[in-house]
């Protein structure tokens, strides 16, 4: 491998500037490392920050779009079914 993607190294990048964006799916950005300060102004430097959580965290209030991963089941003929929602 031509680099490292560990979390701590992709943050640092994002911090600065070499990343440009980020998908985060079931992680809290924020959260996941000692210098929450410093994670959150790497996620705002981002140009595009993609967030997919079933819970609001940290993380999901700073994206430009949000993926909800699952909402409530919906009545379809008296069967419950369960619905995903993608907002763009």
């Amino acid at each position: 491998m031509d680099r490292n993607y560990a979390w701590v190294e992709i943050w640092d990048n994002m911090y600065r500037d070499s990343v440009k964006g980020l998908f985060a799916f079931g992680m809290n950005g924020v959260m996941i490392g000692p210098d929450s300060k410093k994670n959150i102004e790497a996620l705002k430097k981002a140009d595009w920050l993609v967030v997919g959580e079933i819970y609001p965290d940290e993380t999901s209030e700073l994206p430009s779009v949000t993926f909800p991963g699952a909402l409530p089941p919906a009545t379809n003929l008296g069967l419950f079914r369960a619905q995903r929602l993608m907002l763009i």
